[in-house]
């Protein structure tokens, strides 16, 4: 399988396999190099809330991210279920000409503090080459910014106001180890100078991988007071971490004062 997730992520292929297949000049911005001939027999679009989890689309969704992930990692499919229907998270899927599912990617989308973040992206291995992948960040991200710039906006908290006045960027993170870090970073995505890492769930470790962001308008910096709440919403209600485990405040702690942006090689 072709995949990416926040979960425990390393080169060797725990959780982030990417297609690395892109041209690696080209302008900043999400962007995707497109071969007509293999991409006219993929359809993207996004899975309607109808759709989970009755439809054949979600459970082509769910075969596929069964496979992808190792069964200590694999969220419920219940709690996938539930945060769909409420919104919380959106599922791009591709589908060949069968309309059998061979990608999707998933974000989690928040209001307060209002951000996106690719919870999981998996494309299957038999459709390597094909700039699948690719497609789905783009489509993701772009869907991702859009929801921030219109509905995200209007419904944050007005406790985003101090934050948004000064850094009034929407914000799309993703996380990635080295290799994955420099394909994102190909599509748009900007790593940022800071000393990220993320919970491990096979012991209380954290484990250092970069963070990348693609925001609208692109920033050259986040605020570090904007970056804490942001983390520790997703150690919290994204990895599911209780409040109280201590890497909550070890990683939300690191961000301080403007972390600012920069390019990869």
């Amino acid at each position: 399988m072709q995949l990416d997730r926040r979960r425990t992520m390393s080169d060797s292929g725990d959780h982030v396999h990417v297609d690395a297949d892109v041209d690696a000049d080209g302008d900043a911005g999400v962007r995707v190099d497109v071969e007509v001939g293999l991409e006219a027999r993929v359809d993207v679009r996004e899975l309607e809330i109808g759709d989970v989890p009755a439809s054949a689309a979600w459970r082509h969704v769910v075969e596929l991210y069964t496979a992808a992930f190792p069964a200590e990692e694999l969220e419920p499919v219940e709690r996938l279920v539930a945060l769909h229907r409420r919104g919380d998270y959106t599922t791009h899927v591709a589908t060949d000409v069968a309309g059998d599912v061979v990608g999707f990617a998933t974000v989690h989308r928040v209001a307060s503090p209002r951000h996106a973040w690719l919870t999981f992206l998996a494309v299957d291995s038999a459709c390597r080459g094909r700039k699948i992948g690719e497609r789905l960040f783009a489509t993701a991200c772009a869907a991702g910014l859009d929801w921030l710039m219109g509905g995200g906006r209007s419904d944050a908290r007005a406790d985003d106001a101090a934050d948004d006045a000064a850094d009034d960027a929407a914000l799309f993170f993703v996380e990635g180890h080295d290799r994955q870090a420099r394909w994102y970073a190909r599509l748009g995505a900007a790593p940022l100078a800071f000393d990220y890492a993320m919970p491990s769930y096979s012991d209380p470790s954290l484990i250092p991988i970069h963070l990348l962001v693609v925001g609208r308008p692109p920033p050259v910096a986040v605020g570090g007071a904007r970056l804490a709440r942001i983390l520790r919403y997703q150690l919290v209600e994204g990895y599911g971490l209780d409040a109280t485990d201590p890497r909550v405040d070890i990683v939300a702690s690191r961000a301080r004062g403007r972390i600012e942006t920069r390019l990869t090689n």
